[in-house]
Protein backbone atom coordinates (compact mmCIF):
# COMPACT_ATOMS: atom_id res chain seq x y z
CA UNK A 1 0.00 0.00 0.00
CA UNK A 2 1.26 3.46 -0.97
CA UNK A 3 1.42 5.55 2.21
CA UNK A 4 1.92 8.87 0.33
CA UNK A 5 -1.46 8.40 -1.39
CA UNK A 6 -3.16 7.85 1.99
CA UNK A 7 -1.45 10.95 3.42
CA UNK A 8 -2.61 13.03 0.43
CA UNK A 9 -6.22 11.85 0.80
CA UNK A 10 -6.11 12.54 4.55
CA UNK A 11 -4.77 16.08 3.96
CA UNK A 12 -7.47 16.78 1.36
CA UNK A 13 -10.20 15.54 3.73
CA UNK A 14 -8.78 17.62 6.57
CA UNK A 15 -8.63 20.71 4.32
CA UNK A 16 -12.23 20.12 3.19
CA UNK A 17 -13.41 19.82 6.82
CA UNK A 18 -11.52 22.96 7.89
CA UNK A 19 -12.86 24.98 4.94
CA UNK A 20 -16.40 23.71 5.57
CA UNK A 21 -16.24 24.68 9.23
CA UNK A 22 -14.87 28.11 8.33
CA UNK A 23 -17.74 28.63 5.87
CA UNK A 24 -20.34 27.66 8.48
CA UNK A 25 -18.76 29.98 11.08
CA UNK A 26 -18.65 32.83 8.53
CA UNK A 27 -22.34 32.39 7.61
CA UNK A 28 -23.43 32.24 11.27
CA UNK A 29 -21.28 35.28 12.13
CA UNK A 30 -22.62 37.27 9.16
CA UNK A 31 -26.23 36.39 10.04
CA UNK A 32 -25.68 37.34 13.70
CA UNK A 33 -24.02 40.67 12.85
CA UNK A 34 -25.71 41.66 9.58
CA UNK A 35 -28.96 41.36 7.67
CA UNK A 36 -30.46 42.79 4.54
CA UNK A 37 -33.83 44.15 3.48
CA UNK A 38 -35.36 45.43 0.26
CA UNK A 39 -37.10 48.81 0.40
CA UNK A 40 -40.79 48.66 -0.50
CA UNK A 41 -42.59 51.96 -0.98
CA UNK A 42 -41.74 55.64 -1.32
CA UNK A 43 -41.57 56.82 2.30
CA UNK A 44 -37.75 57.05 2.37
CA UNK A 45 -37.34 58.98 -0.89
CA UNK A 46 -35.07 60.68 -1.86
CA UNK A 47 -32.61 58.73 0.34
CA UNK A 48 -33.80 55.28 -0.78
CA UNK A 49 -36.13 54.16 -3.53
CA UNK A 50 -38.43 51.17 -3.69
CA UNK A 51 -36.32 48.17 -4.70
CA UNK A 52 -33.06 49.34 -3.10
CA UNK A 53 -31.18 46.63 -1.18
CA UNK A 54 -30.09 47.74 2.30
CA UNK A 55 -27.48 46.09 4.49
CA UNK A 56 -28.29 46.25 8.20
CA UNK A 57 -25.79 45.99 11.03
CA UNK A 58 -27.64 44.00 13.68
CA UNK A 59 -24.91 44.56 16.27
CA UNK A 60 -24.91 48.36 15.88
CA UNK A 61 -26.89 48.96 19.08
CA UNK A 62 -25.34 46.35 21.34
CA UNK A 63 -23.93 48.55 24.08
CA UNK A 64 -25.05 51.87 22.56
CA UNK A 65 -28.35 53.61 21.87
CA UNK A 66 -29.77 54.61 18.48
CA UNK A 67 -29.15 58.28 17.66
CA UNK A 68 -31.15 60.96 15.92
CA UNK A 69 -30.58 60.74 12.16
CA UNK A 70 -29.80 56.99 12.14
CA UNK A 71 -31.70 54.97 9.57
CA UNK A 72 -32.99 51.77 11.13
CA UNK A 73 -34.91 48.65 10.26
CA UNK A 74 -37.55 47.82 12.87
CA UNK A 75 -40.58 45.65 13.42
CA UNK A 76 -43.77 47.74 13.46
CA UNK A 77 -47.02 45.88 13.93
CA UNK A 78 -46.58 42.93 11.54
CA UNK A 79 -44.19 44.61 9.08
CA UNK A 80 -40.50 45.44 8.84
CA UNK A 81 -40.03 49.17 8.24
CA UNK A 82 -37.08 51.32 7.16
CA UNK A 83 -37.16 54.75 8.81
CA UNK A 84 -35.00 57.57 10.17
CA UNK A 85 -34.87 58.28 13.92
CA UNK A 86 -36.15 61.80 14.55
CA UNK A 87 -36.62 61.86 18.34
CA UNK A 88 -35.15 60.08 21.34
CA UNK A 89 -36.62 58.73 24.60
CA UNK A 90 -37.86 61.48 26.92
CA UNK A 91 -38.29 64.07 24.15
CA UNK A 92 -41.46 65.62 22.77
CA UNK A 93 -41.82 65.55 18.99
CA UNK A 94 -44.13 67.02 16.36
CA UNK A 95 -44.06 67.74 12.64
CA UNK A 96 -45.44 71.05 11.34
CA UNK A 97 -45.66 71.64 7.60
CA UNK A 98 -42.96 69.00 7.05
CA UNK A 99 -40.58 70.46 9.68
CA UNK A 100 -39.59 68.19 12.57
CA UNK A 101 -39.66 69.89 15.96
CA UNK A 102 -38.16 68.29 19.05
CA UNK A 103 -38.91 69.88 22.42
CA UNK A 104 -40.49 72.78 20.48
CA UNK A 105 -37.39 73.58 18.37
CA UNK A 106 -36.86 72.79 14.68
CA UNK A 107 -34.36 69.98 14.09
CA UNK A 108 -31.50 70.55 11.64
CA UNK A 109 -31.74 67.72 9.12
CA UNK A 110 -28.49 67.62 7.10
CA UNK A 111 -29.73 64.74 4.92
CA UNK A 112 -31.99 65.01 1.86
CA UNK A 113 -35.70 65.29 2.64
CA UNK A 114 -38.62 65.37 0.19
CA UNK A 115 -40.48 68.55 1.24
CA UNK A 116 -44.18 68.46 1.97
CA UNK A 117 -46.94 69.76 4.21
CA UNK A 118 -46.99 66.81 6.61
CA UNK A 119 -48.29 67.70 10.08
CA UNK A 120 -48.25 65.34 13.06
CA UNK A 121 -49.43 66.49 16.48
CA UNK A 122 -47.12 66.74 19.46
CA UNK A 123 -46.36 63.59 21.44
CA UNK A 124 -44.05 62.73 24.33
CA UNK A 125 -41.78 59.71 24.14
CA UNK A 126 -41.41 57.47 27.16
CA UNK A 127 -38.28 55.52 28.08
CA UNK A 128 -37.02 53.04 25.50
CA UNK A 129 -39.16 54.61 22.73
CA UNK A 130 -37.83 56.27 19.57
CA UNK A 131 -39.85 58.27 17.03
CA UNK A 132 -39.11 57.39 13.42
CA UNK A 133 -40.20 59.06 10.19
CA UNK A 134 -39.66 58.61 6.46
CA UNK A 135 -37.71 61.22 4.51
CA UNK A 136 -40.60 61.78 2.07
CA UNK A 137 -42.72 64.44 3.79
CA UNK A 138 -45.01 64.83 0.77
CA UNK A 139 -47.01 61.64 1.38
CA UNK A 140 -50.56 62.27 2.54
CA UNK A 141 -50.98 59.39 5.01
CA UNK A 142 -48.59 59.80 7.94
CA UNK A 143 -49.51 56.36 9.32
CA UNK A 144 -47.54 54.88 6.43
CA UNK A 145 -44.23 56.32 7.53
CA UNK A 146 -44.36 57.62 11.09
CA UNK A 147 -44.08 55.38 14.16
CA UNK A 148 -42.94 55.12 17.75
CA UNK A 149 -40.65 52.13 18.11
CA UNK A 150 -39.66 50.29 21.31
CA UNK A 151 -36.01 49.29 21.66
CA UNK A 152 -36.68 45.55 21.29
CA UNK A 153 -38.30 46.13 17.87
CA UNK A 154 -35.14 47.59 16.33
CA UNK A 155 -33.33 45.03 14.15
CA UNK A 156 -30.34 47.26 13.45
CA UNK A 157 -28.83 50.23 11.66
CA UNK A 158 -28.66 50.58 7.88
CA UNK A 159 -24.97 50.81 6.93
CA UNK A 160 -25.04 50.76 3.13
CA UNK A 161 -27.33 50.28 0.17
CA UNK A 162 -27.27 48.93 -3.36
CA UNK A 163 -29.46 50.44 -6.07
CA UNK A 164 -29.87 47.76 -8.72
CA UNK A 165 -32.79 49.01 -10.77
Amino acid sequence: MDRSRDDGAFKRRRLFIVLSLMAVVAVVFFHWCFGWVVVIGDSMQPTYRSGDLLFVQRAAYRGTDPERGDIIVARFRSDWIVKRIIALPGESVEVQEGVVRVNGKPVCEPYPVQPGALTIGRGDLSEERWAVLGDNRSLADSSLFYAVIPRQSIMGKVVTSVRWH
